[in-house]
């Protein structure tokens, strides 16, 4: 099958850090060619999917014309070393391209997410307050309620160096996704080596947020019968699973209220539960800084935190 069918660019991470709006702006490009009905599709990470990627993702992106760039995003690729050895098998020039956040802020947000979602039922203590563990194999369990090991980069990002080269990997910040979208956006089109005078149209994606109506979202994140067959069989009618799911996805971003700051805990749980996963992530963000040469530690915990917690000894 051609190898022009096929993605030679990729997002692989991290999850909850913009990487649903980061997809959607560079897919506008016209240089670039990519399906929103695909985003999060995995074909790398489940051992059942992988062994047949090539075959799928041909089947995905056989529309693709001759846009220079073929783009596919999923979020937890950056989690398996499994899924990254594949994609070097299958695409082994392909681009990949990181998003990080402050790991913390992560954790909240992912865990408000599948709580949107009817995903996650526990509490937020419980969810995020436990001991990590070192490897792990893929299952959607492993994918959506890792909270602390989806935020150790280094360890994610050394593995993908391993595998591949450091010029075939682009870095980028969430809080930059944010501030400074422009100049974000031209350091992608560069490193994609397309056009960078292009600009889309800054929407922003998969915002957490506030659910509207309570029974609507019960209806659209729901696993029943009933909320399948409503989507299958109105809007969804003749459409393939993916189209399917991208269209309930749109329903729920309708049904969320975007939020101008994050609903609050009380504050001494709030300070409990950061201080903690603080204390997690410090030891592998000053280590992110040594692989990376930039100074993640200070922007995302400051001076105060690392003072505060820097006489400890800190262990993976």
């Amino acid at each position: 099958m051609p190898e022009n069918k096929l993605p030679n660019a990729f997002i692989i991470g991290v999850q909850k850090a913009g990487t649903t709006t980061l997809h959607d702006w560079l897919i506008q490009h016209p240089e670039i060619y990519g399906l929103n009905e695909y985003k999060d599709v995995d074909f790398f990470a489940n051992p059942e999917r992988s062994e047949k990627a090539r075959v799928l993702l041909y089947e995905a992106f056989k529309e693709h014309t001759n846009q220079p760039v073929i783009i596919h995003c999923y979020v937890n690729y950056l989690l398996y070393e499994i899924a990254l050895l594949k994609i070097y098998e299958v695409c082994p020039n392909a681009r990949l391209i990181v998003t990080l956040r402050n790991p913390v802020d992560r954790a909240f947000s992912a865990y408000s997410h599948f709580k949107k979602f009817s995903i996650e039922t526990r509490g937020v203590q419980e969810a995020l307050l436990y001991t990590p563990r070192e490897d792990f194999v893929f299952s959607k369990s492993n994918s959506n309620f890792t909270y602390i090991e989806h935020g150790f980069y280094y360890k994610q990002l050394k593995k993908l160096f391993e595998i591949f080269p450091p010029q075939q990997v682009l870095i980028l910040e969430f809080d930059d996704l944010k501030k400074q979208p422009e100049i974000l956006l031209k350091e992608v089109y560069n490193f994609l080596e397309v056009t960078d005078n292009f600009y889309p149209k800054l929407i922003a994606r998969n915002v957490t947020g506030q659910v509207k109506n309570q029974w609507m979202q019960k209806v659209l994140t729901s696993s029943s019968a009933f909320r399948r067959s409503l989507i299958k069989y109105t809007v969804g009618l003749g459409m393939s699973p993916e189209k399917r799911k991208l269209i309930r996805y749109k329903l729920i971003e309708l049904n969320t209220k975007k939020l101008s700051r994050p609903q609050a805990l009380p504050i001494e749980t709030d300070r409990k539960i950061r201080s903690e996963l603080t204390k997690l992530f410090l030891h592998d963000v000053i280590k992110l800084d040594e692989l990376l040469g930039t100074q993640y530690k200070v922007k995302w915990f400051g001076d105060e935190v690392i003072n505060e917690h820097n006489d400890r000894t800190y262990t993976m």
